[in-house]
């Protein structure tokens, strides 16, 4: 990054603290929010995490010809269903082919992001930071609301939940949670915002709370490790969903199948309208369970338009290798 762009995102970025009537957060594009020092500042990200993160951030004005490369083959070895009763896409890896129509028409909805992310991806291929990144910048769009609460018409008695769902409890915390914690906490430009952490939850005022238009007796914003369980989900008013090894979450004592804790936890979501956001990820197992059941939601097609039946999903399938391909390219 050259000198005078620091210069522009470092006075960006001290502009976010203070202005009249509230805190003025500065919504930058994905990839600015992601590399730049006055927001994230992850400058070692990987080209396909990259064109990831674009797409899943309906960027497509940000795609360069390398991801246009990467998207040929990304979509390759998808089919077009073939026969009677046949209503979804075949094939994989990769992603849905017809995946840059589903971000313009998630533009056309209004729509800042997909409103679904599956991530089909093996052990150790980037799911957790991919998810961290991704969700950081959800919040960073609701902070620069000022009040989200207002503007979603919800009590400030009752804080704007990220919820991100484990197993059990400690796979939670130690996995997606650490990862989304750490993101956050270490990000310059979340710095004035933290309230307060502790093992299993994170908190954040609002810009409105520290203009002191709204008390700060509660935080805006919480990030929560749950443990899968029928009323996990239920009771928080939900903006971002996160599912950790969502195929591997199955009934064992409380633990509830991943099938009752997204019933029970997605409807919380459906108020946040365009800006509801659900991220689930995990590597391959069985052909049964709501995750697989999800992936094939998000390759179906209406038989008679056909396009997308459920265009504001994206489903990314992917070995673990792959994620790190062109790394010579990071710089």
């Amino acid at each position: 990054m050259d000198a005078q762009r620091v210069a522009r995102v470092e006075q960006t970025a001290r502009r976010s603290v203070a202005t009249a009537g509230g805190v003025d957060v500065v919504v930058p594009n994905i990839m600015d929010f992601v590399v730049d020092p006055s927001f994230l500042g992850r400058e070692s990200l990987y080209p396909l995490q990259a064109l990831i993160l674009k797409l899943m951030f309906l960027a497509e004005d940000l795609l360069t010809d390398w991801d246009h490369e990467q998207l040929a083959w990304l979509t390759a070895d998808f089919r077009s269903p073939e026969g009677v009763g046949r209503d979804r896409f075949e094939g994989g890896p990769g992603l849905q082919p017809d995946v840059l129509e589903r971000m313009r028409r998630c533009r056309a909805d209004g729509r800042r992001w997909f409103r679904e992310v599956v991530m089909v991806v093996g052990r150790r291929g980037g799911k957790g930071i991919i998810g961290a990144m991704a969700t950081a910048y959800v919040l960073w769009h609701y902070l620069a609301l000022g009040d989200p609460h207002g503007h979603f018409g919800i009590a400030h008695t009752k804080p704007l939940s990220v919820l991100v769902f484990g197993g059990k409890k400690q796979q939670a915390q130690h996995d997606q949670f650490a990862e989304l914690a750490e993101t956050v906490r270490d990000a310059p430009c979340f710095a004035p915002f933290l309230a307060g952490e502790t093992a299993d939850s994170l908190s954040l005022w609002s810009p409105a709370q520290l203009a002191g238009d709204q008390p700060r007796r509660v935080p805006a914003l919480e990030i929560m490790a749950k443990e899968s369980t029928r009323l996990g989900g239920r009771g928080p008013a939900s903006c971002a969903l996160l599912f950790d090894e969502m195929a591997y979450v199955v009934p064992t004592g409380t633990t509830r199948s991943a099938e009752e804790v997204y019933a029970s936890a997605t409807p919380a979501v459906r108020q946040f309208g365009t800006w509801g956001f659900v991220y689930e990820a995990s590597s391959p197992w069985q052909q049964t369970g709501q995750f697989y059941e999800n992936a094939c939601r998000a390759l179906e097609i209406d038989v008679v338009t056909g396009g997308p039946r459920y265009h504001d999903m994206f489903l990314l399938q992917l070995p673990s290798w792959k994620i790190y391909e062109g790394w010579e390219l990071t710089k």
